[in-house]
C-alpha cells in the first residue's frame, strides 16, 4: 500500500517537464497505469469513458474516483 504523501510525491516528479511516467513508476515498483490513475484523480478528472459506462444509471455515481 502506497501512503497518500508518497502517491503525492510520484505525482509530482511525473509533472516535471521532460519526465517520462513509465519511467518513474518503474523506478517506484508500480505500473505506468497506477500512476496515471493517480494524476488523474489528483487533477479531479472523471473516470475513463468505458468505466463511466459501467455505471450509468446508478443514483450516487458522479464520475469521479
Amino acid at each position: 500500500m502506497v501512503s497518500k504523501d508518497n502517491k503525492a510525491r510520484i505525482v509530482e516528479e511525473t509533472l516535471v517537464p521532460g519526465a517520462v511516467v513509465s519511467e518513474i513508476a518503474r523506478r517506484h515498483g508500480l505500473t505506468p497505469q497506477q500512476v496515471f490513475t493517480w494524476r488523474r484523480q489528483a487533477r479531479g478528472l472523471p473516470r475513463p469513458m468505458a468505466i463511466r459506462r459501467l455505471y450509468r444509471g446508478r443514483r450516487n455515481f458522479d464520475g469521479r474516483w
